[in-house]
């Protein structure tokens, strides 16, 4: 079994608390991307849309579809944004993500 690390980042003209930002193009689609730059590297940046259809193949196929978090990432957004700002974030992540597969995109 391989294991990938794939991030989801933020499309690149989407506001974020973080001056410091690193920022490059989604490996599959190209758009403008930006993430932490504490992320670990080497890794794939996807943007949400192809993170999730990737997420969506990858169930279908049978491959095992693992969802972690940074502990720094989750200090560092509760941190700015206050109390329970990450859990919030992953909950509106996933609820795309269940919205772009009821609706067949």
């Amino acid at each position: 079994m391989n294991e990938v690390t794939v991030i989801v980042c933020l499309e690149g003209d989407k506001p974020t608390p973080f001056e410091d930002n690193a920022t490059g193009p989604c490996a599959e689609c190209g758009v403008a991307l930006q993430w932490r730059p504490n992320v670990p590297e080497p890794s794939i940046k996807l943007c949400m849309d192809c993170a999730h259809r990737e997420m969506d193949e990858a169930e279908e196929r049978g491959d095992e579809v693992v969802a972690a978090q940074l502990p720094e990432q989750r200090e560092e957004l509760d941190k700015i944004c206050g109390p329970g700002a990450f859990d919030i974030a992953m909950k509106i992540v996933e609820r795309m993500r269940v919205e772009r597969k009821l609706g067949g995109k």
